[in-house]
């Protein structure tokens, strides 16, 4: 049996995490509430987008950014680099894997819990490192998209997938899969559905080549989602680490009425002992008078 010296001692030690967890959960709630307000931007960015495709056909463009010679797959995996999040790096990683043609794709990995993991099966890479604020988490997105396009114009990749997750809602994320490279997946067979008005009646005015139009429009469509899946992984990161913390807070509360439990047991037994300690010598000395 514990003393009771201990037990208050691992008492205390559990009720210093549980305030340690109660707080880092509500951080991770605020944050994951004020970043969740910014999303909109992106819904009203695509639907932006969308109109370019339905005023001008590009369909017959032969450029590397909207017709690519290659077949050549890249595959992006955003993964997180803060703590209780390694069950969502996980399944990103996997369902990347998992994308057909992906053995033979060419890697790029953002984050440093991702890049250990790869390290760790031995697989090749480019490594991006993670980021914490907006501002850094833009100029990562500028950085993978300079480097993606860079290497569709040298007819080193002709198609683009990127995996993030998306959180659902607060309790739940799920992982998305979006094809970013060429456009024409996204939007040109996207034309199928769309109605057959056209959204302006007056006549379109092309000044610039369509190479040069199509270059400036699928670089910016890029960005915008490279960007996009930045911030839904850093808002499933919040949620899932919110989930989490929540999980070890309900563990470490059955914890400490365990430890109660066990602490008031011992504390009576202590007692029950002096008792029968200070009764047996107050009959020893009543015997030995």
């Amino acid at each position: 049996m514990q003393t009771t010296q201990r037990l208050k001692d691992e008492l205390s030690g559990n009720a210093e995490l549980m305030d340690l967890f109660n707080v880092k959960k509500y951080i991770a709630v605020l944050q994951f509430r004020a970043l969740e307000g910014k999303r909109r931007k992106f819904i009203r960015f695509t639907e932006a987008f969308e109109g370019f495709f339905r005023m001008i056909d590009f369909t017959n463009v032969f450029y590397p950014l909207a017709n690519p010679k290659t077949d050549k797959l890249g595959v992006i995996i955003i993964t997180s680099d803060e703590g209780f999040v390694g069950g969502l790096n996980s399944q990103v990683i996997s369902t990347a894997f998992a994308q057909p043609g992906a053995d033979k794709a060419e890697i790029i990995i953002v984050g440093e819990r991702g890049i250990g993991y790869l390290k760790e099966a031995g697989k090749n890479f480019k490594a991006f490192k993670g980021a914490d604020s907006f501002e850094e988490r833009y100029e990562l997105a500028l950085n993978l998209k300079n480097y993606v396009i860079n290497k569709v114009k040298s007819e080193k990749l002709g198609r683009l997938v990127l995996f993030y997750p998306r959180p659902v809602s607060f309790m739940v994320q799920r992982i998305d899969v979006v094809k970013i490279l060429p456009p024409a997946e996204m939007f040109w067979k996207k034309k199928e559905t769309w109605d057959e008005k056209p959204v302006i009646k007056s006549r379109v005015i092309i000044e610039s080549p369509l190479e040069h139009i199509i270059e400036y429009l699928a670089e910016v469509w890029v960005l915008e989602k490279l960007l996009e899946a930045l911030e839904e992984s850093k808002l499933a990161e919040f949620a899932a680490r919110t989930v989490q913390l929540e999980k070890n807070y309900q563990k470490l509360g059955k914890k400490e009425k365990y430890l109660k439990f066990q602490y008031l047991r011992a504390h009576h037994e202590a007692i029950d002992k002096s008792m029968r300690e200070i009764f047996s010598a107050q009959v020893i000395r009543k015997t030995v008078g």
